[in-house]
C-alpha cells in the first residue's frame, strides 16, 4: 500500500498464516495495523487509528511475541490499543483520554472496542 511508509512491530500468528504489523506512513497523523497472508503474500489494512500519547509500546514488542501476543490461539483475530482514526476525525479530540482495546477480526469482519486499554495483548495457546 502507498501510505503504508515504515512498518513497525511485526507479529506472526500462532498457526504461521498470517503476519499483522503497524504501517507509519510518512507526514500522516495517524497509524494501520495491516495483516499479509504469508502463502499468497496479500495484504490486507485492517484498521486506521491513532495512538495513545504515552504508547509507543506496540512497536518493540514483537521481541516478546510468545509471552506478550497480539493474536488470539486461533489466529482469527489480534487486539490493539488505541483509538479509531475515523471516531477521533469526527469528534476533533486527541486519543489520549480513553483509549480503547479493540480486536480485530481478520476476516474482514468489522473490528470492536472491548474496554478502556492504553495496552492490550492475549493469551498464548497452551
Amino acid at each position: 500500500m502507498a501510505d503504508q511508509g515504515r512498518r513497525r512491530g511485526i507479529f506472526l500468528c500462532a498457526d504461521s498464516r498470517h503476519v499483522a504489523f503497524i504501517g507509519v506512513p510518512e507526514e500522516k497523523p495517524y497509524y494501520s495495523w495491516s495483516v499479509i497472508d504469508v502463502k499468497t503474500g496479500i495484504e490486507k489494512r485492517s484498521v486506521t487509528f491513532s495512538r495513545p500519547r504515552r504508547i509507543d509500546r506496540y512497536r518493540y514488542f514483537d521481541q516478546l511475541a510468545v509471552s506478550h501476543t497480539i493474536w488470539s490461539p486461533d489466529s482469527s483475530s489480534f487486539i490493539y490499543a488505541g483509538c479509531d482514526w475515523k471516531d477521533r476525525q469526527k469528534s476533533a479530540r486527541l486519543c489520549g483520554a480513553a483509549p480503547s482495546a479493540w480486536i480485530v477480526p481478520i476476516d474482514g469482519s468489522k473490528p470492536h472496542a472491548v474496554s478502556n486499554a492504553v495496552l492490550a495483548f492475549l493469551l498464548p495457546a497452551k
